[in-house]
């Protein structure tokens, strides 16, 4: 309960959003909370997650959405970076974006049932008009990757020609890499002060957990020496 509790405020201050009416002749779509023990490396307990999910199922084609599609990081691509640039002597840090969906903006009308265990009192009849996209739904990721792409354009950052996940800040000699795993942020660079000056950007425009230097990313145990990276 405390975790739906936690989820739910989340939606409300992303302005997911709006009880309205239900609309007639509209396709109104369910939803249902997800549940999940999150471990850490070595197993033992981190929190306990619940997701709201869409169930994006119901949609039709053309009316709640068309292009669904987005782009995923290669792994080949995340031990290539985690080789150069250890290769550099970089250091590797991450970054978890919050309910990174949550941020994406939807471009036409979905309507949705309101959440079990949440139900406005007073509105029970009344459903909810998203206004920006949830997990489960046909276009989520896709709209997701909108925004994201759009934000790195504006501060700068250029799309990678072989991966479309991988960002690049050149900046004379400076280098900043930011690999993109759906919410996971990894990044590198040979300049402290603009690194920091990046992760102070994303926190600024994203609810955002500074996980610090890499430790687990995908699976994958890192351990970070100066001359040297293992991964298991």
């Amino acid at each position: 309960m405390e975790a739906m509790k936690v989820e739910y405020e989340a939606l409300m201050k992303n302005k997911t959003l709006d009880l309205v009416p239900y609309p007639n002749e509209k396709n109104v779509i369910s939803n249902k909370w997800i549940y999940k023990v999150k471990f850490n490396s070595i197993r033992d307990i981190e929190k306990y997650k619940a997701r709201l999910v869409a169930k994006g199922f119901a949609q039709k084609y053309s009316m709640d959405y068309e292009e669904t599609f987005a782009p995923m990081a290669k792994m080949s691509i995340v031990r290539i970076i985690l080789a150069l640039s250890t290769a550099q002597r970089w250091k590797f840090f991450q970054l978890n974006i919050k309910s990174a969906f949550l941020n994406g903006e939807l471009d036409v009308e979905i309507f949705m049932n309101q959440l079990e265990g949440f139900i406005m009192k007073g509105k029970e009849s009344f459903v909810c008009k998203l206004k920006k996209s949830l997990y489960g739904l046909k276009q989520a990721p896709r709209a997701w990757y909108r925004k994201i792409l759009g934000y790195f354009a504006n501060i700068d950052f250029s799309k990678c020609f072989f991966d479309s996940n991988l960002y690049v800040l050149n900046q004379g000699k400076d280098v900043v890499l930011i690999l993109l795993y759906v919410g996971d942020l990894l990044i590198t660079r040979n300049n402290d002060e603009i690194i920091q000056e990046c992760i102070s950007k994303l926190k600024a425009t994203f609810e955002m957990i500074d996980l610090s230097l890499l430790h687990y990313y995908l699976g994958m145990q890192v351990y970070q020496y100066k001359d040297c990276t293992y991964l298991s």
